[in-house]
């Protein structure tokens, strides 16, 4: 097995210093000290190597299997994953999952599909609707196979059927939605880190600790009527999403556009 630099003591919180680990082993990975199918030594090499606990050591395995780096295999010790392809997407666009994972050269697919109509006020009210009813789709999303995506959406009764649903298990939302005369114009977002918490983490086989990012969305048609309101949940490690961002123009500055603050997430 390959040696492993020893981390220099670290006098701070439980948390800090198993990212700290975490972040030594991920250096590794990356310079290629642990390279792709290879096993990790055990725990007791590791924690001396180190110079932490296996309390922290654990903690920091866990997140790393959790991002996707990591395999335990039970009774015979750990192992680098194979490289995992990275889908990156520009936020100024406003794509389904669908779109990016084909963007990205591979093929999306569902392996969760559950639909029913119910009654949620404060979602109908972001729907533009008075009687409380929507239709709640739950996905599990994947790519090549690989789970990368929960998603939770919520459309109106009056742009689609029940029935109709049955096709997202091979179309996108957004075709669906446009095979029905629905298009979507324009969103807004908000993007936050949130824990997957004990839903998430049993349909996708995470710890409930595990932290995914959370974009919750309202699609809008042209003339500014919601059609879907989402709370897509991303595994770490699956996506990255970039953003072009300008500094707001100042008096004499011509290199400013004008734009005062960055662009809204889409």
């Amino acid at each position: 097995m390959p040696a492993i630099p020893t981390i220099e003591p670290v006098k701070q919180r439980h948390r800090a210093l198993y990212l700290a680990v975490r972040d030594e082993l991920m250096r590794q990975v990356r310079e290629g000290g642990f390279p792709p199918g290879s096993q990790l030594p055990s725990e007791r090499d590791l924690t001396e190597s180190l110079g932490v606990s296996r309390v922290i050591l654990r903690e920091a395995l866990r997140v790393l299997e959790e991002d996707g780096v990591l395999a335990r295999r039970h009774g015979v010790g750990t192992f680098v994953n194979e490289a995992q392809k990275l889908f990156t997407s520009a936020l100024e666009v406003n794509l389904g999952l669908t779109e990016i994972i084909e963007q990205n050269g591979a093929s999306p697919g569902t392996t969760l599909l559950r639909c029913d109509e119910i009654d949620a006020p404060d979602i109908a009210e972001r729907l533009g609707r008075k009687d409380g009813r929507v239709l709640r789709i739950e996905r599990v999303r994947t790519a090549d196979a690989r789970p990368v995506a929960y998603t939770v959406d919520y459309v109106s009764p009056d742009d689609l059927s029940i029935e109709s649903l049955a096709s997202l298990e091979r179309e996108s939302l957004y075709a669906l939605l446009e095979r029905h005369g629905r298009f979507i114009a324009s969103a807004s977002a908000r993007i936050v880190p949130v824990r997957a918490g004990y839903n998430i983490s049993a349909t996708l086989g995470l710890s409930p600790d595990a932290v995914m990012l959370m974009i919750e969305q309202v699609d809008l048609d042209a003339e500014g009527r919601p059609l879907v309101y989402s709370c897509e949940y991303h595994l770490r490690g699956a996506f990255e999403f970039t953003i072009s961002r300008v500094r707001p123009s100042r008096e004499g500055n011509e290199a400013g556009s004008g734009r005062v603050g960055p662009k809204t997430a889409q």
